[in-house]
């Protein structure tokens, strides 16, 4: 009996090993090399709760893999090489999983019933008697309650977009999606929750973020918009691009190509196929180096630092004092990394890398001016520091400004823009691998796989998802049915981005929308708010120029297209924008000048009446 016990506890030792060897494979997950077949098998054999949520997880979105990965498992994909996905399999785990109070299944049965809201097929899969709205509500809830970061994330981002409804107005073909469009706090007067307790909760998923960035030691690569995404990749392999790029530096033995590869090897360029691999990182930076090239002098201090610290002072030394060996010179003072431990001396390094314009300098100065750790306490430079490393997008500074912003420390209480600044930290970390994952799915021609990990990220309020969900319902497909028509499918997703963000693009679209239905005067309402983008502001011209939705103005018009012309030959917004408009001036004045015959030929014929 007792040897049964012990063989019993072992298995469920083993099982529970299982889940989180999966989980870490998962994280380290590349379509070109992991074996999907195996994290599968750990997940069925792993007795964990949150294995179930994984497997509902695996159904649901999938995962791609590429058909030259030496573990590809023709099972689990159709012949074209996608993912089979098993919807009803998917909803079985997660109902299972949700029955036993296990917080992220709760958030995926949420998130399936919300996108029932306008697909068919999803629709198809519920019964038909059930309160959806009420069900969604209800399901995030628990999920909050339960501290799911995936609820804590996406409450936030609805609370952002139920908030600034209040002061928008939405197009009228889009009425019947706003139960999709605000999801968690739809029809609720006062957006559910307060600003800061869900503030507070953001905090957690934003701490986990900021802590992988600095664990990793460096952010994760922030995708674009998918239209943005295919203008800039050519979709090669990773290795034939890489092949390509060393061919050419080597040939032009360039130090600056070499440290663009190691780059490249660094961080992983995961649309382009190119895997992270730190011995060709290495290797590159070294050569760059070698050539006196300051980047990878730099670069290769920061790695030393962490494996060799003799090696890590003779880089930094060569660096003479700029202001990224600045500031890893400070934390090796502040952390006793190859020197006694003296938060001094980091001090002044890290306010001499701030003021050589290191980011991470300035926020780390910051710090210690907020504590008066080794200096007078100085809310003003903290802040000014911080807020200059945020506007440069460095994610560390901005989860240390919305701190301060949500507790008002130094400055008055802003809740609203400390979620923004928490949603910004939260793209920019781990969580970015669901557009990477997006990206490969699209890359492959599985438009089911791409919009499903959009929509996920749409969810948690990444503003290049929302965009991206529009943009494939409009143009592209998803690979479902819109139970309305795809406009009201992808300008739900427009609404989203435009209430979270304001976002130009998404007043563009919305306006385009609207266009296209011969809603005149609401399309020039939202094309003015898109007026950044070249495209609405040669909207507005056309609409001038032909009386639509606004008296003709030609005037303006002219103002419009004119504007156009001289910011494209500034190079500050695309080149291709200037044809449209030169060729729309010229028409304009071509219409002019005939106006301006037939008013003379009138007046003539009125001097012989």
């Amino acid at each position: 009996m007792i040897l049964a016990l012990v063989l019993l506890l072992s298995l469920n030792s083993r099982a529970d090993q299982n889940y989180y060897e999966a989980e870490g494979l998962l994280q380290e997950y590349s379509p070109y090399s992991s074996n999907l077949t195996h994290i599968k098998h750990l997940l069925e054999t792993s007795t964990q709760l949150l294995a179930k949520t994984k497997l509902g997880e695996l159904w649901l979105f999938g995962e791609p893999v590429s058909t030259e990965n030496p573990s590809f498992d023709s099972s689990l994909f159709d012949s074209n090489g996608h993912f089979r996905r098993n919807f009803k399999k998917a909803l079985e785990y997660f109902t299972e999983a949700f029955e036993q109070n296990e917080p992220n299944a709760a958030f995926y049965l949420a998130l399936v019933v919300q996108q029932s809201l306008i697909s068919e097929e999803f629709d198809h899969l519920l019964p038909q008697n059930i309160n959806k709205y009420s069900v969604i509500k209800n399901l995030y809830r628990t999920s909050l309650e339960g501290k799911s970061p995936l609820a804590q994330i996406a409450f936030a981002s609805a609370y952002v977009q139920c908030m600034n409804s209040f002061s928008s107005s939405f197009p009228g073909f889009l009425n019947n999606t706003l139960g999709f469009v605000q999801g968690a706090l739809f029809d609720e007067p006062t957006c559910g929750r307060s600003c800061q307790d869900l503030g507070e909760h953001l905090v957690m998923a934003a701490s986990e973020s900021v802590s992988h960035i600095l664990e990793s030691g460096l952010e994760e690569i922030k995708y674009l918009r998918l239209d943005l995404e295919e203008k800039i990749s050519n979709y090669e392999t990773g290795e034939r691009t890489m092949k390509l790029y060393t061919r050419h530096f080597e040939d032009m033995n360039d130090s600056g190509g070499y440290y663009f590869l190691g780059q490249k090897y660094l961080v992983g360029v995961p649309n382009l196929g190119i895997e992270k691999n730190f011995t060709q990182a290495v290797h590159f930076l070294e050569l760059a180096a070698a050539k006196g090239n300051l980047a990878a002098i730099e670069t290769l201090g920061v790695i030393y630092a962490k494996k060799n610290v003799k090696i890590a002072i003779e880089y930094l030394q060569r660096a003479n004092n700029s202001a990224k060996a600045l500031n890893t010179l400070g934390y090796m003072n502040y952390y006793g990394i190859g020197f006694p431990v003296n938060s001094k001396k980091a001090f002044e390094n890290f306010k001499l890398a701030a003021e050589k314009g290191n980011l991470d300098g300035m926020n780390n100065a910051a710090i210690f001016f907020l504590t008066g750790e080794q200096t007078k306490p100085d809310t003003n430079k903290a802040l000014l520091n911080l807020q200059a490393a945020a506007v440069a997008d460095f994610a560390p500074a901005q989860f240390n400004l919305a701190i301060l912003n949500l507790y008002g420390v130094g400055v008055k209480s802003a809740c609203r823009p400390a979620l923004l600044l928490f949603q910004h930290v939260i793209e920019k970390s781990h969580y970015s691998k669901l557009i990477e994952k997006a990206l490969h799915f699209y890359k492959s021609g599985d438009l089911q796989g791409a919009y499903l990990s959009y929509a996920k990220a749409s969810v948690l309020g990444f503003e290049s998802a929302q965009l991206s969900a529009g943009y494939m319902w409009a143009s592209k497909g998803t690979g479902f049915k819109c139970k309305g028509n795809k406009d009201q499918c992808a300008g739900a997703y427009y609404l989203q981005a435009a209430l979270n963000y304001k976002n130009d693009w998404a007043y563009l679209k919305l306006g385009e929308l609207l266009y296209e239905r011969q809603e005149y005067q609401e399309a020039f309402k939202y094309y003015s708010l898109g007026k950044s983008q070249a495209e609405a502001v040669f909207a507005i011209g056309y609409m001038y120029e032909h009386g639509l939705g606004v008296e003709p103005d030609y005037q303006k018009a002219r103002q419009l297209y004119q504007s156009i012309v001289n910011t494209a030959l500034q190079g500050t917004i695309e080149y291709e924008s200037l044809y449209p408009a030169k060729l729309a001036l010229i028409s304009l004045s071509i219409k002019t000048k005939a106006l301006e015959m037939l008013g003379y030929f009138l007046k003539i014929k009125s001097w012989f009446l």
